[in-house]
């Protein structure tokens, strides 16, 4: 959570918080308001796509299990892991849902959606235990023409930046229709960046190991 304030372009309704005031600091980046909203400037590890790239071009497999996981996924060589908090119905303030887009030199989507549908939407009241834990929402990633910098410049990004929104998504009236009442409460404590292949597939685990029976949208 402290390590994400360099990262921060522009928070409007998003404050860092110590989750846990009085105890060892558990840092997290909170929202109690609808629409509010936390953008990141992130720098996509080009380089590194690269010379990953380059390195397959010459390399011999021994087998076609291998050449099938090794390289990158085929479009979205990036994958972004948000970690938010998820809670139970019985904590209060109730949490709620998390719209996660992006913007800026980079193209995002759950990393299970079809194609055609960007961004990415998560309801952070969906854990099954009466307890607050951060779960990650997983992402793939494209580039986007990182000339046209209009949209990183307005997040307080560098042109060159991938720009991550997470948005408080809540929408009382839909919360109140399904029993759980206002929700407003969205915090992030995470992300990890990395390229998209058979080494980061184990990031899909992290939620879904701890969110056996979480409710997205």
């Amino acid at each position: 959570g402290a390590a994400l304030a360099p990262l921060v372009g522009e928070a409007a309704g998003f404050e860092r918080t110590d989750l846990q005031p009085g105890r060892v600091e558990k840092v997290g980046w909170a929202a109690r308001q609808p629409n509010a909203s936390l953008k990141f400037c992130i720098r996509l590890p080009r380089k590194e796509k690269e010379a990953h790239e380059a390195e397959l071009k010459n390399r011999i497999f021994l087998n076609s299990k291998d050449a099938m996981k090794i390289p990158l996924t085929a479009g979205f060589p990036y994958r972004i892991s948000v970690g938010l908090q998820a809670s139970h119905p019985r904590n209060h303030p109730l949490f709620g849902v998390a719209q996660v887009d992006c913007t800026g030199s980079c193209n995002c989507m759950c990393a299970d959606a079809p194609r055609s549908k960007p961004g990415c939407r998560f309801d952070t009241l969906s854990n099954t235990s009466a307890v607050t834990i951060t779960t990650y929402l997983n992402l793939k990633v494209s580039e986007a023409d990182p000339a046209v910098p209009a949209l990183a410049a307005q997040a307080g990004c560098p042109a060159d930046a991938c720009v991550l929104q997470v948005r408080n998504a809540a929408d009382n009236l839909s919360a109140a229709s399904d029993g759980h009442g206002e929700r407003s409460k969205v915090v992030v404590r995470a992300l990890i960046v990395g390229l998209s292949d058979f080494r980061t597939l184990h990031m899909m685990g992290l939620r879904n190991a701890a969110m056996n029976n979480a409710r997205r949208e």
